[in-house]
């Protein structure tokens, strides 16, 4: 529900505080806290002008949450009352799942239904209702919502239209990109859909537990195919869940690591690099508490075996954990998750101040056939008038583009040590996480620590 807060009705608060028997003098004082406030908008910081509303609840009163959700109780009782109508037909779930017809928390709500048209109508009239009386609307489309905010940004009004000096995808840019450091509705929608995703595979709420007996009952979450009907909720996680994946790190404990479908190696999942044998896991590969070589070679390609035979032994005593690997906590956050999501803009950025005495410039690039996949990465020195000096380039077997990114920088800057070229030296790349870890802007991540150091 959108602008919840902003958009509730206090005569519909007022009624329903009346239909669950509250007192008279109970409900005047929350009357008097709802209506004697005026509001005032901040120009340049300053405010200016006083006005009245007739809705709406303050974000952070203490008393706004316990209203809200009083409001929102008439929608979720008038859900719940289509289920006991003989000719309603509900959401129709497993026989070892929980009968469902609804998930709420604060302004967030998930109706299930199942598909048929009388049902839909049925449901769609307790919501025009609920609209009606509240004064709370669904949300709209994205571009929608975007012009409304370049309307505002720019001064557009229905009275007087106003130039639009920047595009608002341009503004979605970092400042140091160029924009102003807004978040595009898109990318918004990605990341939570990555938080959807990470919070399903963590396999911890009820809502994780009910959507994986519903749609991957018995498969992995990985190996599940889009199947017709599904729900617009798994629909947008599957839509991500390629992305998201490349983030998600897995600690091999307590056997809820999957062998083949997840990624505890840290360079991707087994099964993309060797024949799957649903029949092996992690205990048949342990010999006496350790990695036994011999066995995996029979199953795997010797340079994955060399990575597995370093890899710490699952613990069965410890607890699992899911690393998110673009945040260097391992935790996941949206920040992290938004700038794996956004599209840079297209720039070259220094690693370093360039002195108009320019001697030398050191240009490098790496990346990977897949993330991680197979990488390489190389470079190219020049003097200041541009003449060519000399270049390099290698493969770095199966890392992340950032390694890559990572691993040339480290190489280029050894080449350049062992022949002198380090005084008065600019360094070019064109990955913008990779400069703002040198610059401290960004805390170094794990993955890279080695080659920053």
């Amino acid at each position: 529900m959108a602008k919840a807060y902003d958009r509730m009705s206090w005569v519909f608060i007022i009624r329903v505080l009346r239909c669950f028997g509250f007192g008279e003098r109970f409900i005047d004082m929350v009357w008097r806290l709802l209506s004697n406030v005026l509001f005032s908008m901040l120009v340049n910081g300053v405010p200016y002008g006083l006005f009245k509303s007739s809705r709406g609840l303050r974000q952070g009163d203490p008393l706004s949450p316990v209203l809200f959700i009083i409001g929102a109780e008439v929608l979720s009782r008038g859900l719940n009352l289509l289920y006991s109508q003989s000719n309603f037909v509900g959401y129709k779930v497993p026989r070892y799942c929980p009968t469902i017809s609804h998930l709420a928390f604060a302004d967030d709500i998930i109706i299930f239904a199942n598909g048929s048209t009388s049902s839909l109508k049925k449901i769609m009239r307790v919501l025009e209702l609920y609209q009606k009386a509240s004064g709370v609307m669904p949300k709209s489309i994205f571009h929608m919502i975007e012009r409304v905010c370049a309307n505002f940004l720019w001064g557009t009004t229905e009275e007087s239209r106003r130039f639009h000096w920047v595009r608002w995808r341009d503004l979605c840019f970092p400042p140091e990109e160029g924009g102003v450091g807004f978040w595009s509705i898109d990318d918004t929608y990605r990341v939570f859909s990555c938080k959807l995703w990470k919070t399903f595979r963590q396999n911890l709420s009820l809502w994780a537990m009910f959507m994986r007996a519903k749609d991957s009952h018995d498969t992995h979450p990985c190996q599940v195919a889009l199947r017709s009907p599904s729900s617009a909720t798994w629909r947008r996680m599957l839509d991500v869940r390629g992305f998201a994946e490349l983030f998600i790190l897995w600690r091999p404990y307590s056997g809820f690591c999957h062998f083949w479908y997840d990624n505890w190696t840290g360079s991707g999942e087994l099964y993309l690099r060797a024949d799957v044998q649903d029949h092996l896991s992690f205990h048949d590969f342990i010999v006496c508490e350790t990695w036994d070589s011999r066995l995996l070679s029979h199953v795997f390609p010797p340079n994955l075996v060399q990575a597995m035979v370093g890899m710490p032994i699952p613990c069965i005593s410890s607890v699992h954990r899911m690393v998110w690997t673009a945040s260097s906590s391992g935790s996941f956050s949206l920040s992290s998750a938004l700038q794996e999501v956004r599209q840079a803009k297209p720039s070259s950025f220094m690693f370093s101040q360039a002195s108009r005495l320019l001697m030398f410039k050191l240009n490098i690039d790496g990346c990977s056939k897949g993330n991680p996949g197979l990488s390489g990465g190389g470079g190219i020195l020049r003097d200041g008038s541009g003449k060519f000096i000399f270049a390099f380039a290698s493969c770095f077997d199966v890392t992340t583009s950032l390694q890559g990114e990572a691993k040339a920088l480290a190489l280029g800057l050894s080449f350049c040590a062992q022949r002198n070229f380090l005084q008065q030296l600019v360094v070019e790349s064109d990955s913008l996480v990779l400069l703002k870890i040198l610059r401290n802007d960004y805390q170094c991540l794990w993955t890279i620590s080695y080659e920053i150091e």
